[in-house]
Protein backbone atom coordinates (compact mmCIF):
# COMPACT_ATOMS: atom_id res chain seq x y z
CA UNK A 1 0.00 0.00 0.00
CA UNK A 2 1.60 3.41 -1.12
CA UNK A 3 0.74 6.24 1.02
CA UNK A 4 2.00 9.53 -1.25
CA UNK A 5 0.96 13.00 -1.93
CA UNK A 6 1.32 11.88 -5.67
CA UNK A 7 -0.52 11.17 -8.39
CA UNK A 8 0.35 7.33 -8.10
CA UNK A 9 -1.08 6.24 -4.46
CA UNK A 10 -3.25 3.98 -2.88
CA UNK A 11 -4.04 6.62 0.54
CA UNK A 12 -3.41 10.10 -0.45
CA UNK A 13 -0.93 11.47 1.60
CA UNK A 14 -2.99 14.23 4.01
CA UNK A 15 -1.71 15.81 7.02
CA UNK A 16 -5.28 15.93 9.02
CA UNK A 17 -5.01 11.48 8.41
CA UNK A 18 -1.66 10.45 7.22
CA UNK A 19 -0.73 9.47 10.85
CA UNK A 20 -3.53 7.48 11.46
CA UNK A 21 -3.01 5.79 8.39
CA UNK A 22 0.27 4.89 9.00
CA UNK A 23 -0.80 3.11 12.77
CA UNK A 24 -2.88 1.16 10.69
CA UNK A 25 0.36 -0.89 8.96
CA UNK A 26 2.34 -3.79 9.82
CA UNK A 27 5.66 -3.00 8.05
CA UNK A 28 6.14 0.59 6.73
CA UNK A 29 8.54 0.81 4.13
CA UNK A 30 10.70 4.21 3.41
CA UNK A 31 12.55 3.86 0.28
CA UNK A 32 14.21 6.86 -0.76
CA UNK A 33 16.70 8.19 -3.42
CA UNK A 34 19.52 8.66 -0.88
CA UNK A 35 22.48 8.73 -3.68
CA UNK A 36 20.44 11.51 -5.28
CA UNK A 37 19.17 13.31 -2.47
CA UNK A 38 21.63 11.93 0.62
CA UNK A 39 20.38 15.10 2.80
CA UNK A 40 16.92 14.54 3.95
CA UNK A 41 15.65 14.02 7.67
CA UNK A 42 14.64 11.08 9.28
CA UNK A 43 11.13 12.25 9.97
CA UNK A 44 9.48 9.81 8.08
CA UNK A 45 11.10 7.34 9.72
CA UNK A 46 11.00 8.54 13.15
CA UNK A 47 7.39 8.88 13.55
CA UNK A 48 6.63 5.23 12.05
CA UNK A 49 8.48 4.21 14.49
CA UNK A 50 7.29 6.07 17.40
CA UNK A 51 3.70 4.31 15.84
CA UNK A 52 5.63 0.87 16.83
CA UNK A 53 5.85 -0.30 13.64
CA UNK A 54 8.72 -2.03 12.50
CA UNK A 55 10.56 0.07 9.50
CA UNK A 56 12.52 -0.51 6.38
CA UNK A 57 14.29 1.94 5.42
CA UNK A 58 17.25 2.82 2.42
CA UNK A 59 20.53 3.93 3.69
CA UNK A 60 20.20 7.59 4.15
CA UNK A 61 22.42 8.55 6.70
CA UNK A 62 19.59 10.03 8.92
CA UNK A 63 18.08 7.38 8.35
CA UNK A 64 20.79 5.03 9.70
CA UNK A 65 21.32 7.34 12.43
CA UNK A 66 17.97 6.17 14.53
CA UNK A 67 18.09 2.59 12.85
CA UNK A 68 20.21 -0.46 14.81
CA UNK A 69 20.38 -2.91 12.13
CA UNK A 70 17.48 -6.27 13.46
CA UNK A 71 17.28 -4.33 16.69
CA UNK A 72 15.01 -1.41 15.91
CA UNK A 73 14.37 -1.78 12.34
CA UNK A 74 16.11 -2.54 8.77
CA UNK A 75 18.19 -0.62 6.45
CA UNK A 76 18.17 -2.18 2.84
CA UNK A 77 19.73 -1.30 0.03
CA UNK A 78 19.39 -3.63 -2.74
CA UNK A 79 17.09 -5.88 -3.89
CA UNK A 80 18.02 -8.71 -2.19
CA UNK A 81 18.25 -6.78 1.24
CA UNK A 82 14.96 -5.46 1.16
CA UNK A 83 13.51 -9.36 0.30
CA UNK A 84 15.60 -10.55 2.91
CA UNK A 85 13.73 -7.90 5.58
CA UNK A 86 10.11 -8.55 4.53
CA UNK A 87 11.10 -12.23 5.04
CA UNK A 88 12.38 -11.59 8.62
CA UNK A 89 9.49 -9.58 9.30
CA UNK A 90 6.81 -12.20 8.33
CA UNK A 91 7.03 -12.86 12.14
CA UNK A 92 4.47 -11.49 14.11
CA UNK A 93 6.33 -11.87 17.22
CA UNK A 94 9.22 -10.60 16.08
CA UNK A 95 7.94 -7.63 14.32
CA UNK A 96 6.22 -6.70 17.92
CA UNK A 97 9.69 -6.56 19.39
CA UNK A 98 11.26 -4.80 16.88
CA UNK A 99 8.34 -1.98 17.05
CA UNK A 100 8.63 -1.57 20.70
CA UNK A 101 11.97 -1.21 20.45
CA UNK A 102 11.81 1.27 17.88
CA UNK A 103 9.12 2.90 19.83
CA UNK A 104 11.14 3.50 22.54
CA UNK A 105 14.41 4.57 21.09
CA UNK A 106 12.65 7.42 19.49
CA UNK A 107 9.53 7.92 21.93
CA UNK A 108 10.99 12.04 22.54
CA UNK A 109 10.82 12.84 19.05
CA UNK A 110 7.19 11.48 18.24
CA UNK A 111 4.81 14.20 17.05
CA UNK A 112 2.13 14.26 20.22
CA UNK A 113 5.77 14.45 22.67
CA UNK A 114 7.56 17.68 20.02
CA UNK A 115 3.71 19.02 19.78
CA UNK A 116 3.51 19.27 23.20
CA UNK A 117 7.43 20.66 23.39
CA UNK A 118 6.77 23.29 20.79
CA UNK A 119 3.32 24.28 22.34
CA UNK A 120 4.83 24.82 25.83
CA UNK A 121 7.85 26.91 24.26
CA UNK A 122 5.72 28.81 22.43
CA UNK A 123 3.39 29.48 25.12
CA UNK A 124 6.06 30.60 27.80
CA UNK A 125 7.75 32.59 24.68
CA UNK A 126 4.04 34.24 24.75
CA UNK A 127 3.95 34.93 28.59
CA UNK A 128 7.94 35.82 28.90
CA UNK A 129 7.47 38.85 25.99
CA UNK A 130 4.16 40.43 26.47
CA UNK A 131 4.27 40.12 30.33
CA UNK A 132 1.09 39.74 30.49
CA UNK A 133 -1.07 40.86 33.99
CA UNK A 134 -2.45 38.35 36.17
CA UNK A 135 -6.30 38.46 36.10
CA UNK A 136 -8.81 37.34 38.87
CA UNK A 137 -11.56 34.79 37.87
CA UNK A 138 -14.05 35.43 40.56
CA UNK A 139 -16.72 32.66 40.67
CA UNK A 140 -19.96 33.04 43.33
CA UNK A 141 -21.50 30.45 44.57
CA UNK A 142 -24.19 28.96 46.77
CA UNK A 143 -24.73 25.21 47.52
CA UNK A 144 -24.17 24.00 44.24
CA UNK A 145 -20.98 21.74 44.49
CA UNK A 146 -21.46 19.83 41.07
CA UNK A 147 -21.94 23.01 39.22
CA UNK A 148 -18.90 24.74 40.51
CA UNK A 149 -16.95 21.79 40.19
CA UNK A 150 -17.84 21.97 36.31
CA UNK A 151 -16.39 25.34 36.17
CA UNK A 152 -13.19 25.36 38.06
CA UNK A 153 -12.13 22.12 35.27
CA UNK A 154 -13.40 24.32 32.42
CA UNK A 155 -11.00 26.94 34.03
CA UNK A 156 -8.26 24.77 34.87
CA UNK A 157 -8.15 22.86 31.47
CA UNK A 158 -9.16 25.90 29.01
CA UNK A 159 -7.80 29.38 30.66
CA UNK A 160 -3.73 29.80 29.24
CA UNK A 161 -3.65 33.56 30.36
CA UNK A 162 -2.34 33.98 34.47
CA UNK A 163 -5.16 34.00 36.75
CA UNK A 164 -5.63 33.09 40.18
CA UNK A 165 -9.45 31.28 41.15
CA UNK A 166 -11.11 33.12 43.70
CA UNK A 167 -14.28 30.85 44.95
CA UNK A 168 -16.64 33.02 46.95
CA UNK A 169 -18.87 30.06 48.71
CA UNK A 170 -21.72 31.64 51.02
CA UNK A 171 -24.63 29.60 52.75
CA UNK A 172 -22.25 27.90 55.25
CA UNK A 173 -22.46 24.48 52.58
CA UNK A 174 -19.83 22.00 54.39
CA UNK A 175 -19.23 19.70 51.19
CA UNK A 176 -18.83 22.80 49.48
CA UNK A 177 -16.36 24.24 51.96
CA UNK A 178 -14.81 20.85 52.56
CA UNK A 179 -13.93 20.65 49.06
CA UNK A 180 -12.35 23.92 48.17
CA UNK A 181 -9.96 23.65 51.43
CA UNK A 182 -8.66 20.52 48.96
CA UNK A 183 -8.02 22.72 46.07
CA UNK A 184 -4.15 24.40 46.92
CA UNK A 185 -5.25 26.52 43.65
CA UNK A 186 -8.20 28.46 45.14
CA UNK A 187 -8.17 31.24 47.03
CA UNK A 188 -11.43 30.89 49.30
CA UNK A 189 -13.91 33.35 50.51
CA UNK A 190 -16.17 31.43 53.07
CA UNK A 191 -19.12 33.01 54.37
CA UNK A 192 -21.86 30.86 56.84
CA UNK A 193 -24.16 34.29 55.87
CA UNK A 194 -26.14 33.60 52.58
CA UNK A 195 -24.66 36.48 50.19
CA UNK A 196 -26.71 38.35 47.40
CA UNK A 197 -24.79 37.91 44.16
CA UNK A 198 -23.21 41.47 44.22
CA UNK A 199 -22.05 41.62 47.97
CA UNK A 200 -20.17 37.83 46.75
CA UNK A 201 -18.55 39.63 44.08
CA UNK A 202 -17.53 42.62 45.98
CA UNK A 203 -15.86 40.09 48.76
CA UNK A 204 -14.12 38.42 46.37
CA UNK A 205 -12.84 41.50 45.00
CA UNK A 206 -11.35 42.70 47.88
CA UNK A 207 -8.96 39.72 47.91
Amino acid sequence: VRMSEWPAHDILWKRETWLQELAKSDIVVCAARHELQPAKSANRVVQAMSLGKAVIASPLPAYKNVISEGVNGFIADTLQEWEDALEILRDEGLRARIGGRARNSVSSYSISEVGASLSKLIKDLATDNCAPPKVDIIICTYKNLDYLKLCVDSVRKSTDWPHNIIVVASGGHRETEDWLSQQPDIIRVVSKDRWHFSKANNEGLKV
